[in-house]
């Protein structure tokens, strides 16, 4: 989101952070396979994200379990006709059961999309949680647990899902959820700096995905086409997401060979 009064960083450079916790970055276009979770509703005290409807449609190109309202581009609730071939669970079908059985050894994907609420609470990783559809929080330590290892993507379509916290009683969630998804065996991981936008940000899932299948699985280069994409989009003769508190908000992680 830098600007030197001519132009933003993000249009000169492929930009991600580097981290001494990831694994080689390149994804093969042919793994591209997709298990996505996501919440639509408001549950536990968080608002509903309705445009969640729209990015699992976005992402997905096969079944999605628990979705009761379609989102723009599915032809029906329980289809999605995204980018990536595989399958979702939404709202009462993303559980930590259902999470748990996605990650177990039998897996057949290559990249996992979560989107919903992150809750990060500085000093204490046992109260920094992420929000699951049925309404349970699953702290930062039960996911320290979980298995992210051969995954080549893990998508963290959350609010402030890549901040570290303050260093407090045991300093593990100095790490955010980023850092652990990494360290538990994730090659790459994008997740979100900031609270980011609903609906701006389903509108940059789907250009990210699309751009990520045609250019041999690039995930920084796919996220910078999908932010100009989103910034320079018009209605009429505004562009509705051109600040950067639309599109910057997303970071890419992990390391290179």
């Amino acid at each position: 989101a830098l600007h030197d009064g001519r132009g933003w960083l993000v249009d000169r450079y492929v930009i991600e952070g580097y981290s001494s916790l990831g694994q080689p970055a390149r994804v093969p276009s042919p793994t591209l396979r997709v298990r996505a979770l996501g919440l639509t509703r408001a549950v536990g005290g968080f608002e509903a994200l309705p445009a969640m409807a729209d990015e699992l449609c976005d992402v997905i190109r096969g079944p999605i379990e628990g979705l009761l309202q379609p989102g723009s581009h599915c032809p029906r609730p329980e289809l999605g006709a995204g980018a990536l071939d595989g399958a979702g669970f939404a709202d009462a079908a993303f559980t930590a059961t259902r999470l748990r059985a996605v990650l177990g050894p039998d897996r057949d994907f290559s990249v996992l999309h979560l989107g919903t609420h992150f809750a990060l609470r500085p000093g204490n990783a046992r109260r920094s949680y992420l929000v699951l559809g049925d309404g349970e929080r699953l702290t930062l330590d039960a996911i320290g647990d979980l298995d992210f290892a051969g995954l080549s993507l893990v998508t963290l379509s959350a609010c402030q899902s890549g901040l570290g916290g303050a260093i407090g009683d045991d300093g593990r969630e100095i790490e955010g959820l980023s850092g652990m998804v990494q360290r538990r065996g994730a090659r790459r991981v994008v997740a979100s700096l900031w609270r980011v936008e609903d609906a701006s940000t389903a509108r940059l899932m789907r250009a990210m995905y699309a751009e990520l299948k045609s250019n041999e699985g690039d995930v920084a280069a796919a996220l910078q086409s999908a932010q100009r994409e989103v910034r320079d989009e018009r209605k009429g003769l505004s562009r509705p997401h051109s600040h950067p508190f639309y599109w910057a908000g997303l970071l890419v992680s992990g390391a290179r060979q």
